[in-house]
């Protein structure tokens, strides 16, 4: 019987004086069990998980953060900025719907020498100052809005991509998760759809966006996290119980 045990990985366990009447010795002194005892194979697979730790705790395996509600839903981005100074271009401007090439084509009238920059005809007096009166402070702070909400958003959004990739992520097991896999795939995926979409309403402020949620995503992530969490922990508490449980399971096979 002995041999058998000893077999079976669980030699560890079974220490003392192998001759025969010592060893019938020290089995009288045991007590009967009280309680139910786990079969020799689960006992095996016990001793085994135990004795091929090694011996390093696994590092907390952090969650995902990233609260990108406030921006994905700014008012700002539905809005149509349009010109709103004191100008008589302001209605053709409003009628054609074309202030963001007007906005745009800026640059290209300061060098055209009064002369418009397309058609190369002469422009009117003091062209210029009344294209510019267009764009006034109330414009120029919704463009502001813009340009900030790009900014914030991009810099969580490179934040966020860094982190995926860390170490801490990597080097676990929840790499093997196809559940972790597909929601940080689709999650990579918004982010880079509503850069995208950020960049358009830059260029373009008079149009109306629409960033995609990346709650669900997060939400997702973080639930295959939990899961693994919960698997690393149960192996650090075993961890730290090493010696107690082995000394569990050698008494159970005596």
């Amino acid at each position: 019987i002995r041999l058998e045990f000893e077999k079976a990985n669980l030699s560890a366990c079974i220490k003392g004086n192998r001759q025969k009447e010592a060893f019938k010795d020290q089995l009288e002194k045991l007590p009967l069990p009280t309680g139910a005892i786990r079969s020799q194979t689960e006992l095996s697979d016990a001793a085994k998980s135990l004795s091929s730790s090694d011996e390093q705790p696994l590092p907390a395996l952090p969650y995902i953060s990233f609260s990108a509600e406030e921006f994905e839903s700014d008012a700002v981005l539905s809005k149509v900025i349009t010109p709103s100074g004191d100008s008589y271009l302001a209605d053709l401007i409003q009628k054609l719907g074309n202030s963001d090439w007007v906005k745009n084509a800026l640059p290209y009238l300061e060098q055209s020498e009064d002369s418009c920059p397309l058609c190369q005809q002469d422009l009117p007096h003091d062209f210029q100052n009344h294209v510019k009166s267009l764009f006034d402070k109330s414009y120029d702070e919704e463009v502001s809005k813009v340009a900030q909400l790009d900014t914030r958003y991009c810099r969580a959004a490179d934040a966020l991509e860094i982190d995926l990739e860390s170490s801490a992520y990597l080097t676990s097991a929840i790499q093997s998760d196809a559940d972790f896999i597909k929601a940080k795939g689709e999650l990579k995926r918004l982010l880079t759809v509503n850069r995208a979409r950020l960049t358009d309403k830059l260029s373009s402020v008079s149009k109306v966006v629409a960033l995609e949620p990346t709650n669900e995503a997060v939400d997702r992530l973080n639930a295959s996290i939990k899961a693994q969490k919960t698997k690393d922990d149960a192996y650090n508490l075993r961890l730290s119980k090493k010696d107690q449980l082995f000394a569990e399971v050698s008494s159970e096979v005596w």
